[in-house]
């Protein structure tokens, strides 16, 4: 069975040192098809024009892959293939300058 993860993210969050709300630049992300055995698909939704790097991690930490673009407001995907990984739990960390969200992909083999 595949599942697909939606994230919806906090519009703004204050910082309490200034007291300047943070815009959020990702407004939202899925992970599909999750868990996956062959590509996974990252979709995200930008606010504004904004350098996304997406990284891959197993569950020790050590990065196994890194994705940088600049992308402009609105919708984009990025297919990530997962083949040639062990089956298990690994996680997915989008970042722009502002913000980092994180996910978890299952690897089924």
């Amino acid at each position: 069975m595949n599942t697909i993860i939606t994230v919806d993210v906090v519009d703004s969050i204050p910082d309490n040192s200034t007291g300047i709300a943070n815009e959020s630049v990702i407004e939202s992300f899925s992970i599909y098809p999750n868990p996956t055995s062959q590509n996974v698909f990252v979709g995200y939704s930008l606010s504004t024009a904004a350098s996304v790097t997406i990284e891959l991690y197993d569950v020790l930490g050590n990065k196994l892959r890194e994705i940088s673009n600049d992308f402009d407001k609105g919708q984009h995907s990025t297919t990530i293939d997962v083949q040639k990984f062990s089956g298990g739990v690994y996680y997915l960390k989008i970042r722009t300058d502002e913000q980092i969200i994180s996910g978890k992909i299952v690897i089924m083999k």
